[in-house]
């Protein structure tokens, strides 16, 4: 059991470091988290659509400059930036991708 367990952090490393190359220009950063068994600090939230993800706390304002809207999301740009302004990160930038990527369901 504890061989399989640790076959299973590593693997999950690893699929951190792959991606896609036609998305090598978003430069995007993906956050591991792994917490002992019986742990919880972050909750598991989920969206409409139903992809997962945490809501992660910004600690210092220099800590993000860009925010690289994907080519499925639906945020509206304008509304992200009056929220980056309204929790005082002015200066983070705002774009799309230029990712030409495959939109199907089969990615």
């Amino acid at each position: 059991m504890a061989l399989r367990e640790e076959g299973r952090k590593y693997l999950t490393c690893l699929a951190m470091a792959l991606k896609d190359p036609a998305r090598h220009s978003e430069h995007e950063w993906r956050v591991l988290i792994i917490e002992p068994e019986g742990g919880n600090r972050f909750t598991r939230l989920k969206r409409d659509d139903g992809v997962h993800y945490i809501e992660l706390p910004i600690c210092a304002a220099g800590a993000v400059n860009e925010i690289v809207l994907g080519p499925r999301c639906s945020a509206d740009p304008a509304k992200l930036r009056c929220q980056l302004d309204d929790a005082g990160l002015n200066s983070v930038s705002i774009r799309r991708s230029m990712c030409h990527c495959k939109l199907d369901d089969t990615q």
